[in-house]
């Protein structure tokens, strides 16, 4: 579905399973990758890139950067553009890919996890080696928490290390906020709460 999107790639000559969606072709392109690259393990067995998995992999853009499919559309999305589509999925089947430092193919590893559920979905992100399994109404409550925490002028840092610290704390006791803080502390490595914490403004 996503890499359709791409209109009029290159054809090449090569017949045989694209290693990327797994789909046979007579216009396989060889496989190109980075010296680098460290996601063969998430290839099918095969022969080549179909000529819009080659296109796709070959645009660094999608590396570098977050975005969103639907069966209809493709958008790039900045950091501050995201939560709004996890807080208000778009109309299944969608896939969304979110990266802190561009610097790997994370969408790699959830390719089959396509959605086809608003209130439970898959979020590709380039930090973990699996996607991340999102229950909407979760979403939604650690939102309000971290939104919380934040108009409290608390870090990024301390919501997802758990470290709030002697003055913080006496506030939130203080203001009657702790529950936050509370809250916060149970959910540290907590995958879901990582991703909402870093795409909340």
């Amino acid at each position: 579905m996503v890499t359709k999107l791409i209109k009029n790639p290159k054809k090449g000559n090569i017949k045989g399973r694209c290693v990327v969606c797994g789909v046979l072709t007579d216009n396989g392109l060889k496989i190109s990758v980075s010296d680098n690259f460290s996601g063969w393990g998430y290839f099918y067995a095969g022969e080549c890139f179909c000529p819009h998995c080659a296109a796709f992999f070959s645009d660094q853009t999608f590396r570098k950067r977050s975005w969103i499919a639907t069966k209809s559309e493709f958008m790039f999305m900045k950091k501050g553009e995201i939560l709004p589509y996890l807080l208000f999925p778009p109309e299944p089947p969608f896939f969304i890919y979110i990266t802190k430092g561009g610097q790997r193919q994370g969408w790699l590893s959830a390719l089959k996890y396509l959605n086809f559920s608003r209130e439970h979905f898959f979020v590709s992100v380039d930090w973990l080696d699996i996607p991340v399994w999102m229950n909407l109404d979760e979403v939604r409550k650690f939102d309000d928490v971290i939104k919380l925490l934040r108009q409290n002028k608390v870090s990024k840092t301390a919501i997802t290390t758990g470290d709030f610290g002697m003055y913080l704390t006496e506030k939130a006791i203080r203001e009657k906020w702790y529950w936050a803080i509370k809250f916060a502390k149970e959910q540290i490595k907590n995958p879901v709460w990582e991703v909402i914490a870093y795409v909340e403004q």
